[in-house]
C-alpha cells in the first residue's frame, strides 16, 4: 500500500482506490499517444458541390478523409437495404438461420409489390412459391428487389413493425446518432399508402433516413464484421430462379466508369433512389496495400463519378496515411 508523508511528519496511507485510478489514466494517456502515432493526421478530400450529404471515411481508423453535411437525416431510399443485409448476416452468424432456410410467400401484397413498377424487379414474389434466403439476400443486394428485402425482414422478426423496431435499435447500438427506419426497403410510406396500398410502420409522411456519417459508420460496420458480404455487392449480376438479375452499381458494369475506378477494387456497396431521396450510393473499396475506405454519397445525380473521385482523391492526397 502507498504512504506519503504530511507536513507534521505523520505517515499517511494513500487508498487502493487512488492509486488505481491514477494508473488508469496513465495507461489511457499513454494508449492515446500511442493510437495518435500510429494514425496520422489525413488530408480530407473536398466534397462535391452537387451532393447534398457526403461522408468518407478510412474503414481500418475511422479517420474522416471527407465530409458535407455529415450529421444531417436525410432519405436514403435502398441504401437502407444495407442495414436489412446487416440483420441478415448477424441471424445466420449467430446461428437463429441458415441460408439455405425456405421463405414462403403468403402475402399478396407483396406479391404485387415484386411486379409493379418502378417498386418490382426481374423477379416475381408469386404467393405459394418458396425461395431460400440466400436467393432473396441476392435480388436484395444485386438487384435492390423491394420486396425480397421486406420478405428477409419478416423472416428475421416476423412482421414489418417488428423488424423497423430491431432496425432503429441496431442503428443505435451502432452509435448511428441520426437515422430512423421505417421499413425493410427504402421505400417511401406514401408508397406503400398509395400505389401499393401497403400498410405501413409509422406515418404516412415517414421514410428511412440516415446521416452521411451514420451511413458510412453502417457500411464499416457491415464490412468489418461480415466482409463476406462483398461477395454479393461485387456481383454484376446472379441467377435467381432461372432469371438474370443485374447490378444497379454501375461502378462495376459500365465501361467509362470501370475504367475510371481501375486499381480501387470497388466491391459495392449499394445505390438508392427515389425522388425524395434523389440518387444515392454507398461505397467501399480498397487499393492493394492500402487501408478500405467507404463512402456515403446522398443526392447526387453524378453519385458514381463523384464516388470514385473521393475514392481516388483520398488514397492520392494520403499516401502514408490511407
Amino acid at each position: 500500500m502507498g504512504m506519503n508523508y504530511s507536513r507534521k511528519g505523520r505517515v499517511q496511507r494513500i487508498s487502493p482506490a487512488i492509486i488505481s485510478s491514477v494508473v488508469i489514466i496513465a495507461l489511457m494517456v499513454c494508449s492515446s499517444f500511442a493510437y495518435a502515432a500510429e494514425t496520422p493526421d489525413v488530408e480530407r478530400v473536398g466534397a462535391p458541390k452537387a451532393a447534398k450529404g457526403v461522408f468518407a471515411m478510412d474503414a481500418e481508423t475511422g479517420q474522416t478523409l471527407c465530409a458535407k453535411s455529415a450529421d444531417t437525416a436525410r432519405p436514403v431510399a435502398s441504401t437502407s437495404k444495407l442495414m436489412t443485409a446487416y440483420l441478415v448476416l448477424k441471424k445466420i452468424d449467430s446461428g437463429g438461420g441458415a441460408w439455405t432456410d425456405r421463405v414462403g410467400i403468403t402475402d399478396r401484397k407483396l406479391d404485387k409489390m415484386s411486379r409493379t413498377s418502378p417498386y418490382g424487379g426481374s423477379v416475381r414474389l408469386r404467393v405459394g412459391s418458396t425461395f431460400s434466403v440466400r436467393q432473396l439476400y441476392y435480388l436484395m443486394l444485386v438487384e435492390s428487389h423491394n420486396a425480397a428485402s421486406v420478405q428477409l425482414g419478416r423472416w428475421i422478426s416476423g412482421t414489418d413493425a417488428a423488424f423497423a423496431q430491431l432496425m432503429n435499435e441496431t442503428a443505435e447500438e451502432l452509435g448511428m446518432e441520426n437515422s430512423s427506419f421505417v421499413n425493410a426497403c427504402g421505400l417511401d410510406n406514401s408508397d406503400y399508402a398509395s400505389d401499393l396500398k401497403i400498410p405501413y410502420v409509422g406515418n404516412r409522411s415517414d421514410t428511412n433516413k440516415m446521416s452521411p456519417r451514420d451511413a458510412a459508420d453502417l457500411a464499416r460496420a457491415l464490412v468489418t464484421e461480415y466482409p463476406e458480404v462483398m461477395n454479393a455487392t461485387k456481383l454484376t449480376r446472379v441467377n435467381v430462379k432461372g432469371r438474370t438479375v443485374r447490378t444497379s452499381n454501375h461502378i462495376l458494369d459500365y465501361k467509362d466508369l470501370m475504367k475510371k475506378a481501375k486499381g480501387l477494387n470497388v466491391a459495392g456497396l449499394k445505390t438508392g433512389y427515389t425522388s425524395r431521396a434523389g440518387h444515392c450510393f454507398i461505397g467501399v473499396c480498397k487499393k492493394n496495400g492500402r487501408h478500405t475506405i467507404v463512402t456515403a454519397i446522398l443526392n447526387d445525380p453524378d453519385r458514381f463519378n463523384h464516388t470514385i473521385t473521393i475514392m481516388k482523391g483520398s488514397y492520392s492526397k494520403n499516401p502514408d496515411a490511407v
